[in-house]
């Protein structure tokens, strides 16, 4: 926004038939317009409303805008002329254009009223909420109520139609008047719906054509004012008068919050009244050139907007104001100082004596066509004036004493006066210093110690040191000599233009261009824009009433309390900028003589400048609520996103964030400061100066709250925030389902790693078990077996007779058999361990061979049965199968003591069996399975037919004999490598 900075007086010139008396008694104020090139639709400025929420509604002839103090934002559903407006208390505005009907804004929602819902004129001039609540519209052509979503027309037939209304107004009493083409008013009980009858009708002094209201306004003590078309109204005793002195058409009027009664007008400028005294016309000079006045609206700071066909102006009140000095020229200095009693002496191109706030030229006798540079009044009362290279002259009772270079002064160019607690009078010149005590002249230069020649300000402070700034540095008098200390060390290249001890006891220095130096009891600190100050080159230092300490600068006044020297908790120093009014616009104040300013004895401050002499009537800042901070802007990767949340939330590729902010503060905006922070990544808060955007770049994951703060650098202990909660969602491979879910995967795959490790162990241990098993049956029915039949042979023979010799030899040689076969059966078997099976010839002639083997070994009767078709096994299955049976049948023959035993084999498609059957003395099974760690032929054959997953069987009952069964499934008995080389 560009906006003109200038200022306005209601003094100094600039009034037109004000009499002197009232000078003092009305307020200045200093004048900010904004224009189409700062954001206004039109210049010509109809309405001005302040909502609820703070922002200014302007209504012009092109549209209307919403203000935030910066910012003009577009009202977008009025593109027409608005002419008038209401906020209402529940935060809303209403809009009445001209031609376009009536606009209700509420929370975003935009409700329009023309001829649809019942307002038949589309003019609308006057909008009212009563204090029922009920919104009162006056229009070209009728008076309208509005109820819910409709428009009802008032019926004032009564009165003669049509009937146009361009004011309305409730009074103090609840009564509604309604102006314009005629002055009703309606009683209280009107507004909700009572009878007719109760409206009153007023007449106005004047022909018709001067009667139409324009406006309407009850002042405070009551009395009703109505502005027409020929000029103001009062209401006297019943009947209304014509005020005098105002001419043209009043079109708005306004009494603002400090009892002053504004009244606009259309081409003859702004009138102004204070309680009883007249009002005094502002002219379109005083003014800028405004003469029509449109409207006028006090916000709730108490700045007076002006709206006008020339643009928008805010009135703001100064505390400032200029004292002129009548006939001065521009000089290149001047300087001021406290008199005797109330009154100062200012030095310019002449000296002037300000008393009761009027300058006046004064000439002292025996000093005509001396060029004076300042004035000094003593303890003693006398006076002495320093002159521009005429030296010193001193006013006493016996005359003027003249004090002149080189004998008696050091240069004749003075700078300053001082009076050290002992009397000694210090003189600063353009070379050097000069005490002068009594009669005793002394000077010092820089050969004496002093930092420059160049001298610009003194001090003597409560330990009676006297301290001089110079153009280079500062030096320090202590008991009659110039010493050195860190403060003069530190300071040795700055130019020091002021000095000031304050009540605190603290040193200040004021440097030309880098700020001030405040020194302590502990330390030296320095104090520049940085930490708040207004400016960097520094006039003059002042202490006023309420330890405000005063700054002067080269176009600046600013203040700051005493008991915040340093900073604020908030990092700012709460300094307070004046604005200067219109007859000090462009205005410069002087420094480098010395006094540059001083404090009178009412406490009012003043300062020397281009415009005359500056006086602060009041230091201290209003009381005012802190600027209200809102979020404008929300960027995320380069799309704006909607600032009207409180809960954002933004997808995991956020690569940069910004934020913008902005204050809502009518006020001036220079001194506004923020801060902010985004809880959950910035450790402390960040320092935002005056700028507005916050930006974050690669932000992680999480859940983050943004807080921003707003304050005025004069009063940073008084502030606003806002916060806007931010939720990043984060990659889903690093949300916590998945993180979760693969730490149970991970689990899982751990479990499922050891749990298959651990089968895999098992299943080797089971091998390692298995292939013992395996090995111990092959042993028992190989090994074993043979040897125990090759025993039986060798136990037959030695009981034979030895003359028995044919059958001990068959017996040999039977045993001899015995041992071939069983080492044949223990190398298949190791066979069967390492290499695949292949197709063995028929099961049933192994079994055969089996039955005739242990019938000859054993002398048992072995008879062997087979059914069904023949199929050939694989060589492993053949063997299991031949193992079981050989067991049973040698179990039977040797444990049995059978007559028989029997073979049965029945060969099926699907299965094969098994039975070997005997008639033997048989067994307890149940005794058999509990001694079954002794007896491994049981065991061994039903793990190998298990192995072969099949069925086994055993039957036995003491004298009845013994049953071995073996069932299995053609399936499991194809050919294949055996399980105990896959396990190898």
């Amino acid at each position: 926004m560009r906006t003109c900075l200038t200022a306005f007086a209601l003094t100094g010139g600039l009034l037109c038939n004000l009499h002197a008396a009232n000078l003092k008694q009305l307020p200045q104020f200093t004048r900010t317009a904004w224009r189409v090139q700062d954001g206004l639709p039109e210049n010509t400025v109809q309405a001005i409303q302040q909502a609820s929420a703070g922002y200014l509604w302007i209504g012009t002839t092109g549209g209307g805008a919403r203000f935030d103090g910066a910012r003009m934002t577009p009202i977008s559903v009025v593109d027409g002329s608005i002419f008038s407006m209401a906020a209402t208390r529940d935060g809303s505005i209403w809009l009445g254009t001209e031609g376009s009907g009536l606009f209700h804004l509420h929370h975003g929602v935009t409700t329009p009223f023309s001829a649809a819902q019942g307002l038949t004129d589309g003019f609308v001039r006057a909008i009212l909420e009563d204090r029922n609540g009920r919104i009162w519209v006056g229009t070209d052509n009728g008076l309208f109520w509005i109820e819910g979503d409709r428009a009802r027309q008032v019926d004032t037939a009564q009165f003669g139609n049509p009937l146009s209304v361009h004011a309305l107004m409730e009074d103090s009493s609840g009564r509604v008047w309604v102006g314009g083409s005629k002055l009703l008013v309606f009683g209280p009980s009107l507004s909700t719906g009572a009878p007719q009858g109760r409206i009153v009708q007023h007449t106005l002094p004047g022909a018709f054509s001067e009667n139409r209201i324009k406006c309407m306004l009850e002042a405070r003590d009551h009395t009703i004012w109505i502005g027409t078309v020929g000029g103001l109204d009062r209401l006297v005793e019943g009947n209304f008068v014509r005020v005098p002195g105002i001419v043209g058409t009043v079109r708005t009027m306004l009494q603002t919050s400090d009892g002053l009664f504004w009244v606009g007008t259309i081409g003859h400028g702004l009138y102004v009244r204070r309680q009883e005294d007249a009002f005094t016309r502002i002219g379109g000079e005083g003014l800028g050139g405004i003469n029509t006045v449109l409207a006028l609206f006090e916000d709730d700071s108490q700045q007076l907007w002006i709206g006008s066909q020339d643009g928008l102006f805010r009135m703001r009140r100064t505390p400032i104001r200029i004292i002129p000095l009548p006939g001065d020229t521009a000089p290149d200095f001047a300087t001021i100082s406290n008199d005797q009693g109330n009154s100062l002496w200012v030095v310019s191109s002449q000296v002037f004596h300000i008393q009761d706030g009027v300058a006046r030229p004064f000439t002292f006798p025996g000093l005509a066509g001396v060029t004076i540079r300042n004035i000094f009044r003593d303890r003693a009362g006398t006076l002495w004036f320093g002159t521009d290279g005429g030296g010193v002259y001193h006013e006493t009772v016996s005359g003027l004493v003249h004090f002149l270079a080189p004998s008696r002064l050091v240069n004749n160019f003075v700078r300053g006066f001082l009076e050290s607690s002992d009397g000694t009078i210090w003189i600063a010149t353009d070379e050097g210093v000069s005490r002068i005590r009594g009669e005793t002249v002394e000077n010092l230069r820089m050969s004496d110690g002093l930092a420059y020649f160049s001298t610009r300000s003194l001090l003597e402070d409560k330990d009676g040191d006297i301290w001089i700034g110079t153009e280079r540095g500062l030096s320090r008098w202590h008991r009659g000599r110039f010493v050195q200390d860190s403060t003069t060390v530190a300071l040795q290249h700055e130019k020091i233009w002021s000095l000031l001890e304050t009540s605190d006891g603290s040193l200040w220095f004021g440097t030309r261009d880098h700020g001030v130096y405040r020194k302590t009891a502990s330390h030296l600190e320095h104090l520049s824009v940085s930490q708040g100050l207004a400016s960097d080159r520094i006039y003059q230092l002042l202490e006023g009433p309420g330890k405000r300490v005063w700054l002067s600068g080269p176009s600046v006044l600013s203040s700051f309390l005493l008991n915040q020297p340093n900073s604020t908790s908030e990092g700012h120093l709460a300094s307070t900028v004046y604005e200067l009014p219109e007859s000090a616009s462009g205005t410069q104040m002087y420094g480098g003589r010395q006094p540059s300013g001083v404090v009178d004895p009412q406490g009012n401050v003043w300062f020397p400048s281009t415009r005359g002499a500056v006086e602060a009537i009041d230091g201290r800042s209003a009381n005012q609520r802190p600027p209200r901070i809102e979020i404008t802007g929300i960027v995320a990767n380069g799309q704006p996103l909607d600032t009207r949340t409180t809960d954002l939330v933004l997808p995991p590729s956020l690569s940069r964030l910004e934020i913008s902010f902005a204050p809502l503060l009518l006020r001036p905006q220079a001194g506004v400061r923020f801060r902010y922070r985004l809880e959950g990544f910035d450790p402390e808060w960040i320092d935002g100066g005056p700028g507005r955007l916050a930006a974050y770049t690669s932000l992680p994951a999480g859940s983050y709250r943004f807080r921003v703060q707003v304050f005025e650098a004069n009063a940073p202990d008084r502030l606003s925030e806002t916060a806007l909660a931010i939720r990043i969602h984060p990659h889903f491979y690093k949300t916590p389902w998945f993180v979760g879910a693969c730490l149970i995967a991970s689990g899982l795959l751990a479990w499922g790693i050891y749990e298959g490790r651990l089968r895999q162990i098992r299943l080797r241990f089971a091998a390692v078990i298995e292939e013992r098993s395996r090995l111990a049956r092959e042993m028992h029915d190989t090994v074993i077996q043979g040897c125990t039949g090759v025993s039986a042979l060798l136990e037959a023979m030695s009981s034979l007779e030895s003359a028995n010799q044919p059958l001990r030899d068959d017996l040999l040689n039977h045993a001899r058999a015995q041992v071939r076969s069983t080492i044949d059966e223990a190398r298949q078997a190791v066979w069967n361990l390492r290499h695949n099976t292949q197709l063995c010839e028929d099961l049933p002639v192994r079994l055969q061979r089996l039955a005739a083997q242990v019938q000859q070994d054993l002398s048992t009767e072995v008879i062997c049965n087979t059914d069904g078709p023949n199929i050939p096994l694989g060589d492993f299955a053949a063997r299991e199968l031949l193992m079981v049976v050989r067991e049973a049948v040698y179990n039977a023959a040797i444990h049995g003591t059978p007559t028989q035993v029997a073979i049965s084999l029945l060969s099926l498609p699907e299965s094969i069996s098994i039975e070997v059957r005997d008639d033997g003395i048989g067994f307890q099974p149940d005794l058999s399975a509990a001694r079954a760690g002794l007896h491994y032929g049981i065991a061994g054959m039903r793990e190998r037919v298990e192995r072969m997953k099949g069925e086994f069987t055993l039957a036995s009952e003491m004298g009845k004999g013994t049953t071995v069964r073996a069932a299995i499934r053609r399936v499991h008995l194809t050919p294949r490598r055996s399980q105990d080389a896959e396990s190898l």
